[in-house]
This record gives C-alpha cells, structure tokens and sequence, in this order.
C-alpha cells in the first residue's frame, strides 16, 4: 500500500517460522547441562530395612518396618521407562493379606489393593486409601525454562547427623509452640504455651545443640573415603550459618526464619501475607478485579494435634485417608501463629501467596514502584505501555508458570533421586529406639537412631513432646477411635504431633514442593518490579509506597501499626520473607525440615532464572531485568535484540559455578 514503508510485520511467514525454530535452538543451548544430583546414600545403607526412605502408603509391619520387595517395586515403577507397568503403577498398598480368605472388619478393597485399618472416624466407618502423587512427574519434559534435569540440590542431611538432630529439634519445638504468637516466639517471652513450652525455654533447648554454636566444629554427616567423619560440606555449612544472625549468634529473634537478612527482619509474618491493597492496606482486602482476596484464614482449634500415638501413626503410614476428619472452627483471623499458617499451606493453591502478592504490588505502581527499568514500554515510556507484554497478564501468568515448572523439577528430586522420608518417620524411628524396638531394622539402623535420640537428649523436648502426646490421646476433640500406645512407647513417645491429621502428602520430604514453587514465584516477582535502585541496593517499602508496617493485634482479628517503618523494611527482603514464610509453613505442620525449605527455593530460583532467561531470546528487543538472590548475589539477565544475545551474568561469581553452588 502506498504511503507505508512496512505492510507487513517483519519477519512474516517462512522467515518467521525460520527464525521461530532457530530460537527454540538457541534456547536448548542457553542451559549448563545434565546436573546428576545424589541421594545421600542411606537407601543403600540401610537396605535391611529402608528407615529412613518414603515408604508412606506402601505395606508396613506393626513396627512400621516397611515390606522390602514392595518397596523396591515401588522405586522401579517410579525411575522406569514409560511402559504399561509404570502407566499401570501397580504397587501393593497397605499390609498384605495372609489368608485370602480373612476379611477382618476396617478391610477396605481397592481393585487388588487390600488394606487393613485399625482407627475409625467418629461414626465407626474406615478410611479409604490415599494415592501417591504424581510420582513419574520428573520424567516430563517442558518446552519452557530448565528441564527437570539441569537443576538439582545436594544429599540430604543423614540420620545420624548433628545436623539432622538439629533438624528434629526445630520440627519438635515448632509443634511445641504451634499456638503461641509470632510475636512471642520473636520476643522470646517466658510465656509457657497450651503445649507446655514457652519460646524462651525452646531457645535455651536448641542452644544445647553444637550446631547452634559456630565455635564448635561439628563432623559431616558423610564419612570421608576413610570413613572418618570431616569437616561440614559446603552445602552443610551454608544451612548451618544461615539458622543465625548477623553477627553469627541464634536467639528468639531469628528462631524458625528464613535463612535471608530480609527474612529475618521485622515482623515474622510477611506483609504480603497480611495487608490488603494501597487503597485500605489494614482490611486485608486484595483487589481481584471487581472481587477481592480475604487475607484471613480459617482456623483449626488450639493445641489439637494429631498422630501422636502408634495405631494413627501406623494408619497413616499405609495411607489412611484421614484429611476429611480435620477438625476446624468457623473463625477467621490473620495469621497469627504457626498454626494459623499450617492451616495456609495445607490447601492453598500454591502460587496463591504469589500471586496475591503480584496483586498488591500492582496495586503501587506509579505510587512509588513500577516494573523493571530495563523493560522496553510502561515505566517511564513517552508512548508505550505494558500489558500483553511486560504488564499485569504477563506477570499474573508468568507467576503461574513457573509454578508448575518448580513442580515438575522438584517431583524428579523427590521421587528419583533422593526418596527422603518425613519427619514423622524419624520421630518413630527415635521413639522405636527408645523403646528398644529398632531389631527389626538391622543393625545399622539401631545405632544411628539412637545416636540420633543421644543427641536430641540434652534439649530435654523429647520429654515435653511425650507429655504433649500424652495428653492429645486424653483430647475428646480428636476425631478419631480406636488410637492405642503400646508398651514399649509408654513414657517415650516421641512420635512429632501433627498439625495435619493424615500427616505429611503421599510424596517424600527433599525437595519441598511449596518451597521450590516459593522460590521460583518470588524470584519472578523481584525481576519483574523494580525492586533494586540504580546501584543493586534494595528499595525499602517506603520507596514503594507503602505507608505501614503492620502485625495482627493480640488476637488476629485486626491489623495494627508494628513497631517498624516502612523505611526500615526492604520490599526484596518481605519477598524472601515471604517465601520463607509459606516454606517454613509446612515445617510448622511437621510435614518438612529446614534442609527441605533451604535447599528447594534456591532449586526454584534457579528455574525462574532460566525462563526468564530464555524469555529474553523472544523479545527481539533490548531489555534487562535484575534481581538479589537467596544468597544476596547481584544477578542480571539481559537481552538485545532477541538470539542470540540473552545473557545471564552474577556479581562475584560465573554463571556456571552459581547455577550449581548449592548443590555442593
């Protein structure tokens, strides 16, 4: 048409399908290869008996020692190639029967899966059976971001280890302190709580440990090739430090945070988990187009936990479907204690926090905050603006698909390589050495567990737990019948209360779901707004407008102004808060150790960095976008002019070592 230099977008047709391809091409190329994870060998060395492996819903003794050729069968039908068996996944779940013929009352069949139950709900049926999770998801490949395979984490910590100790008593004083205020537990009040311990008594029990205390050296939980234990690996000594303040101490103010300075700064709850949009930040009310999000959450009722006793425990470990006898109230508050918070992560949607977090920020731009800098329209643009592009579709999307990449990436950690058991696992297996009942699980098995209990001994929380679990059996609210305590865990019951009645999911502990999608979905966040200034330094949430810092009142029913101002909080540190507060979410529950939350959102990091990376391929534009890590790394992801240039660069380190740090 005459008048116009372009009728036609360049390139079109055969050219731009050409160029489509090449760019497909160039994003296969952008990764850093196969990353071979490894497990931390205890499949193998515990190969009598699997103790410390998931064997959740498979067939269990009355010990809880799981069947050795189901067990195997299970990890073929997972690590297989795609075949009729594996689609089938027929593996046996529950006991097995001995008699054909015997059909003793809780038998509930499922095809050819027979299972045996010794709790009923209130009414005096059985449970069904759960199923297992997704368990061939790490063989999914993805046409977008990291293949499952180019990320990785390092082997989880060991039974014997000081640090899993260390682990094990944070999951107990969690459970001990699931109704006390966050407030409480960050001021370290001398406050005995419903479960009879008070934050000050659980800080002075943790402190008893050595891997509290930077100066004392503490051995490897992996053996050196001489089999004497050496010094910490890498990976064991950046989760060690990061427990810590800034001057390398542990104390009530940093007690069950995240392991960032931001995380560890200011209230313990984020306030993307509280406030509500810029118009009325204290309602709580997030803007959802004409709807809005209520911050509060429902609520279960104080110091109800579950699975602390042998027969619900058992149950539960041969995949007693339970979770609809949870008992809850009809309150609503904002999110108060860790209880509050299990209660948010047992059936959020995930990325739901993410999201609502993108949907309160968006509610700031122009009022202090704008999207990243280095994009090419919105901003400070005379003429452009974003949305189908660099604007709020793409970012409210953008959220979502990273979610399901961490998922797919952290399934392959979970079921393929590493198999890690839940801490309610090992709580019986330290219960069952107690009780001097661990024979059966070989002798390897026996003294790593009680090594285990040795060092939990000086805390002196196996004795509060005992006297919790005590008194849950005691509780008429517990919606179960039929719970039992044999002899041998009389007076030694360590077995982890649970905020969670059927206890932890139908898949292992390491990698942790929630905290892969954390870090993936946060990381996304910290690019896509301008949350540095000019230099790399973290604008504070007055930069971004925010006007208060704000906390529940006393009972939650409010928000009220905390002590802090908005000057004194950064909006990169509330976002790593954030993370850690929906990752540590679930440590509160008991279905997760620290090792779970460090490791898993530093493995999402990585796999939003590498969408975001090659996303930089598409734009045929230049752009950059620029983010401080988990680690307070400067990384910054640039693109010009679409392939073949995107490039990801880090402050201080290569891109290749920085990819793989925290798998050393």
């Amino acid at each position: 048409m005459p008048g116009f230099k372009y009728t036609h977008p360049v390139p079109d047709r055969e050219d731009r399908q050409k160029k489509a391809g090449l760019i497909r091409g160039d994003a296969i190329r952008l990764g850093f290869g196969a990353l071979p994870s490894q497990g931390n060998g205890e499949e193998a060395l515990y190969r009598e008996s699997f103790a410390t492996s998931f064997t959740k819903g498979l067939p269990h003794d009355d010990l809880g020692l799981v069947d050795g050729p189901a067990y195997r069968l299970f990890v073929d039908a997972i690590n297989g190639p795609a075949s009729k068996e594996t689609t089938d996944f027929d593996i046996p779940l529950g006991p097995k029967l001995a008699q054909a013929s015997f059909r003793p009352p809780g038998w509930v069949e499922m095809g050819r899966a027979e299972i045996n139950f010794t709790c009923t709900f209130a009414d005096g049926s059985f449970p069904q059976v759960r199923r297992w999770e997704s368990p061939r998801a790490g063989h999914v490949y993805d046409l977008q971001g990291p293949d499952a395979g180019a990320v990785a984490m390092a082997p989880a910590p060991r039974l014997a280890s000081v640090e899993l100790a260390a682990e094990m008593a944070e999951v107990y004083s969690m459970a001990l302190l699931r109704d006390v205020s966050f407030a409480e537990i960050s001021a370290g009040v001398d406050k005995v709580g419903p479960a009879g311990a008070s934050p000050d008594g659980v800080v002075k029990a943790l402190t008893r440990l050595d891997w509290f205390d930077l100066s004392k050296d503490v051995p490897t939980g992996f053996p050196d090739l001489a089999g004497a234990p050496g010094k910490p690996l890498p990976s064991e000594q950046n989760r060690r430090t990061a427990r810590l303040d800034g001057a390398g101490k542990f104390s009530a103010a940093v007690m069950f945070r995240g392991s960032t300075p931001g995380a560890k700064a200011g209230p313990y709850i984020s306030q993307f988990l509280l406030q509500g949009s810029r118009n009325d930040p204290r309602s709580g009310q997030v803007g959802f187009g004409e709807q809005v999000i209520d911050q509060r959450v429902g609520r279960a009722p104080e110091g109800l936990d579950y699975m602390g006793d042998w027969a619900s425990w058992r149950d539960v470990q041969m995949g007693a479907k339970v979770g609809k006898a949870q008992v809850r109230t009809s309150d609503r508050r904002f999110i108060l204690t860790p209880r509050d918070l299990a209660s948010y992560v047992r059936i959020d949607a995930l990325y739901q926090a993410y999201l609502i977090a993108a949907l309160i920020m968006q509610s700031y731009l122009g009022r202090g905050l704008s999207y990243a800098a280095g994009f090419p329209e919105g901003g400070e643009h005379p003429t452009r603006d974003g949305f189908a592009t660099f604007g709020n579709p793409h970012l409210l999307s953008l959220v979502t698909e990273v979610a399901t990449r961490g998922l797919k990436a952290v399934r392959r950690q979970k079921f393929n390589i590493h198999r890690r058991s839940r801490p309610e696992r090992l709580a019986a297996l330290i219960a069952l050495s107690k009780g001097g009942q661990t024979g059966r699980f070989g002798p390897q098995v026996s003294t790593d567990a009680e090594r285990a209990a040795a060092l939990l001994a000086p805390t002196g929380l196996l004795e509060m737990i005992d006297a919790h679990n005590e008194r849950m059996l005691a509780n008429p609210l517990h919606p179960l019948r039929g719970r039992d305590i044999p002899k041998w865990l009389a007076r030694n019951n360590t077995l982890l209360p649970m905020a969670f009645i059927e206890g932890s999911p139908m898949h292992p502990a390491y990698g942790a779901g929630h905290a892969t999608v954390a870090g993936a979905c946060v990381t996304v966040l910290k690019a896509f707004f301008q949350t540095l200034d000019e230099v790399g330094n973290p604008i504070t949430l007055a930069d971004a407008g925010f006007e208060e810092v704000l906390e529940p009142s006393d009972q939650g029913n409010d928000l009220t102004p905390a002590e802090y101002a908005p000057g004194a909080l950064t909006l990169n540190g509330e976002l790593d808060k954030l993370a850690a507060n929906i990752s540590i979410g679930r440590n509160m529950a008991g279905v997760h150790y620290y090792s779970d939350y460090f490791d898993s959102v530093r493995m999402g990091e990585r796999v939003a960095t590498g969408l975001l990376l090659e996303q930089m391929l598409t734009y045929g534009e230049p752009l950059s976008i620029c983010f401080r890590s988990f680690d307070g790394d400067l990384v910054r992801i640039n693109g010009d002019r679409g392939r073949p240039a995107a490039q990801l660069s880090v402050e201080g380190s290569t891109p290749q070592d920085w990819w793989r740090r925290h798998m050393l």
